[in-house]
């Protein structure tokens, strides 16, 4: 059985209040956090550093679609869809009882990285890559 989203988010809210510096404005994700509907984006909503990627992701992904001709842009398409089923799926590496969340957060941290620099490599080349997100 998964735990709730509220007991998910007590580790990444702990760990985002301790490395956020006093004062710190929380970015918002590109989405609203009030219709978040995975616990994957309900912890975009509460880890700022998540929520700037995404925002980022968001922005690049727009961008990227806008350069590439129809073809490519169906193909970058296809390929987040297949990557925000992967990043989705983090919220399976919970385990343990009582559960341990760190493989998920290390999981969600590594696919918004990765999927924003692949975004940021297609608006700067203006290719999409032949092989497909993870």
């Amino acid at each position: 059985m998964k735990p709730s989203a509220s007991i998910l988010a007590l580790p990444a809210l702990l760990a985002a209040l301790a490395a956020a510096p006093a004062g710190a404005a929380n970015p918002k994700p590109s989405f609203d956090c009030r219709k978040a509907k995975s616990d994957v984006e309900k912890q975009i909503c509460i880890v700022p550093e998540y929520a700037r990627l995404d925002r980022e992701i968001a922005s690049l992904f727009g961008k990227a679609l806008k350069a590439l001709p129809p073809g490519d842009a169906a193909k970058l398409k296809a390929g987040q869809v297949k990557w925000l089923a992967g990043r989705d799926g983090c919220i399976d590496l919970i385990h343990g009882d009582p559960p341990v969340f760190v493989e998920v957060n290390t999981c969600i941290g590594d696919a918004l990285r990765k999927r924003a620099k692949e975004l940021a490599d297609v608006v700067a080349t203006g290719k999409v890559p032949d092989a497909a997100p993870e």
